[in-house]
C-alpha cells in the first residue's frame, strides 16, 4: 500500500509544502492522521469528498469534521467520485488561496476518497497556480502517485490553465 501522505515535489524557490491522501480514517486510524498532521505542521486539510462519501467510508473523520475537533483549518469542496465541480471559478479559486498559503510556507493536505483523481485534478491546478508549467506539475503530481481521471477532469484542467495564463498576461502587461 503506497504511504499516507504523499509528498509533490515542488520547486525549491517554493517555502511551504503540499500533501495528497486518500480520505482520512479509511486506511489508518484517525489517530494516526492526526499524529502525522502534527509531525508534519499541516494547518489546511482540503477535502473533496462529499459528506455522504466521508459518512460511509470513515465515520471518524466525519465525526471529527463535523465537530470542529481538529486543530488545522477544514476547506470543505465537494466534487462527485470522477467528476468535476459545479462552479469551476470557486475550485480556481481555492487552489490560487491554497497557493498563496503555500508560497507563504504552509502545508497543505489535500484528499479524495482515494487519493488519486479529484485530489490529483485540484493538485494539477494548484501546482499550476504555484507558477510551474503544465507538464512539470502533471510530473510532479503523478510522482506523488495521483492524476486525473477522466476527460472531464482533463477539459476543467484545460479550462484552468487558460484562466491562470489570462491572468499572468495581465499582470505582465
Amino acid at each position: 500500500m503506497m504511504s499516507m501522505f504523499r509528498k509533490v515535489p515542488l520547486p525549491d524557490n517554493i517555502p511551504g509544502l503540499l500533501y495528497l491522501t486518500a480520505m482520512p480514517g479509511r486506511y489508518e486510524s484517525i489517530s494516526e492522521f492526526e499524529a502525522r498532521i502534527s509531525r508534519l505542521s499541516i494547518s489546511h486539510v482540503v477535502c473533496l469528498t462529499p459528506l455522504e462519501e466521508v459518512i460511509t467510508r470513515s465515520p471518524d473523520y466525519y465525526a471529527i469534521i463535523s465537530a470542529g475537533e481538529h486543530q488545522w483549518q477544514f476547506d470543505y469542496f465537494p466534487i462527485p467520485d470522477f467528476g468535476v465541480p459545479d462552479d469551476r471559478v470557486a475550485f480556481l479559486a481555492l487552489t490560487r488561496d491554497m497557493a498563496g498559503l503555500i508560497l507563504e510556507g504552509d502545508s497543505i493536505l489535500v484528499h479524495c476518497g482515494a487519493g488519486i483523481g479529484r485530489t490529483g485534478t485540484f493538485a494539477m491546478v494548484l501546482a499550476m497556480a504555484l507558477g510551474m508549467n503544465r507538464s512539470d506539475g502533471a510530473a510532479a503530481v503523478r510522482m506523488a502517485d495521483a492524476e486525473p481521471e477522466g476527460m472531464h477532469q482533463q477539459a476543467l484542467i484545460d479550462w484552468c490553465e487558460g484562466e491562470l495564463q489570462k491572468k499572468s498576461e495581465i499582470e505582465g502587461a
